[in-house]
């Protein structure tokens, strides 16, 4: 496989491992002894957060259900261990996998004080994350910037106050089921795109919902009604669907990120096939870990290399 640039960055090949997944040193180190060719951090906030209690994530086969609440040990955590790292342990490392960021702040001048903080960190780019659909307080689900073109404009217009102009930013979306939403958001996102290198879809989608065969709700705690976010297998169309309507919208400098039920050569394929510059592995690595990746890599070089014209004897 040919190395891909990604707004700037140079990776092996496209399958990085995507945010969720690495909440701390611990678990950013066992990432990268995979293969992967790039780490998401995150997602982060600015305050540390234990998330969600109870039973808040659920394995179906096909899907998953998940209401983490993002869990996190915040900015300042990161703040140490991203520069420590980078400049300690990274430096000793031959392949120098680039390490993005998630970020999520409660409002548009966290979003900015984030995207600064990890920069200022070394990060090689941050993803504003628009989608987590998990977080409930006493008056019941926040809103999810995603679906609320005010909300975007004004994140993205307090970050592009607090980062240099060359600085690479990415976005991740929610999934939208209205076309005409859809488009009203990446004609926004489009409005910066100055700033917006990449856009990652799809986030998990929102709001959905598994019982036990007893009845009783696979997710369960306080406050959340038994609903959640889906993802794995059962979220690859939809991913692919997303990625196409925002290709055919979006100027072409802004890139593409796809997610959503890779788990397999053949899916990275086909999300590249529909336009996506590179990938994100998020459900697949959790239930398999290195292992994943390395299965995912070995069937992409083979299908690689079998789509490839032989030489005439």
């Amino acid at each position: 496989m040919k190395p891909i640039n990604l707004a700037g960055l140079e990776l092996e090949h496209p399958v990085m491992i995507g945010a969720g997944t690495c909440k701390t040193i611990s678990d950013l180190k066992q990432a990268l002894r995979t293969p992967a060719s790039a780490v998401v951090i995150g997602s982060i906030t600015a305050d540390s957060r234990t998330g969600n209690g109870g039973d808040v994530y659920h394995d179906g086969g096909y899907f998953s259900l998940n209401s983490l609440g993002l869990p996190n040990p915040g900015m300042e955590y990161w703040r140490y261990q991203l520069r420590y790292y980078i400049e300690n342990v990274e430096g000793s490392n031959p392949e120098r996998k680039p390490l993005l960021v998630s970020v999520v702040g409660f409002t548009p001048e966290e979003y900015g004080l984030l995207a600064k903080t990890m920069l200022e960190q070394k990060a090689r780019a941050i993803e504003l994350n628009f989608g987590c659909p998990n977080i409930w307080g006493t008056e019941g689900q926040k809103p999810i910037p995603s679906f609320r073109r005010d909300m975007v404009r004004a994140i993205l217009e307090a970050v592009s106050q607090a980062v240099a102009d060359d600085t690479c930013i990415g976005v991740k979306l929610s999934p939208f089921s209205d076309p005409d939403q859809l488009k009203e958001i990446a004609r926004t996102i489009a409005d910066y795109v100055g700033l917006v290198q990449f856009v990652t879809t799809t986030n998990t989608f929102p709001n959905a919902y598994a019982v036990h065969p007893d009845g009783r709700p696979c997710i369960s705690f306080s406050g959340s009604s038994g609903l959640a976010g889906l993802s794995g297998k059962a979220m690859k169309a939809v991913g692919l669907g997303q990625l196409q309507q925002l290709r055919s919208i979006l100027p072409a400098p802004i890139q593409l990120v796809g997610v959503g039920g890779i788990s397999s050569g053949q899916d990275v394929l086909d999300y590249l096939r529909a336009g996506a510059t590179a990938v994100q592995v998020v459900t697949d690595y959790l239930n398999r870990g290195k292992a994943s990746i390395d299965a995912i890599l070995t069937e992409l070089v083979e299908l690689t290399e079998q789509s490839q014209p032989q030489a005439s004897a």
